[in-house]
């Protein structure tokens, strides 16, 4: 099965997170509701014991670039009614499971724009 999927798509595993970024932005496209976004909340300790000269390479600027299989975006965009797979447990007594399809009903202001 993975010969055939290379040999088809030859490009598609070193591009599959482009190609997915690409079809979720054209999905959210489709929907005439007002898009919100909302940004992910990082920290790095500064503790001495883990604070050394070399966590400067390792910013909250840097880790808001990254965008990598596993790893959520730092910028969430959802509009009402698009649907969305949850990709963690939320809670498992309420059935919100990684795989779980859901549709937003309601977006709402996390912080005042300036």
């Amino acid at each position: 099965m993975a010969a055939i999927i290379d040999c088809i798509y030859p490009e598609f595993v070193k591009h599959q997170n482009e190609i997915v970024d690409k079809v979720n932005e054209h999905v959210v496209l489709l929907f005439s509701e007002e898009e919100r976004s909302y940004l992910s909340s990082n920290s790095i300790s500064r503790d001495e014991n883990n604070y050394d000269t070399n966590n400067d390479a390792f910013s909250i600027e840097f880790h808001n670039l990254i965008h990598a299989s596993g790893i959520q975006n730092h910028k969430l965009k959802l509009k009402v009614s698009a649907p969305i797979m949850l990709l963690r447990n939320l809670d498992q007594s309420s059935r919100l499971c990684n795989g779980t399809y859901c549709l937003i009903i309601k977006a709402i202001a996390l912080y005042k724009q300036l």
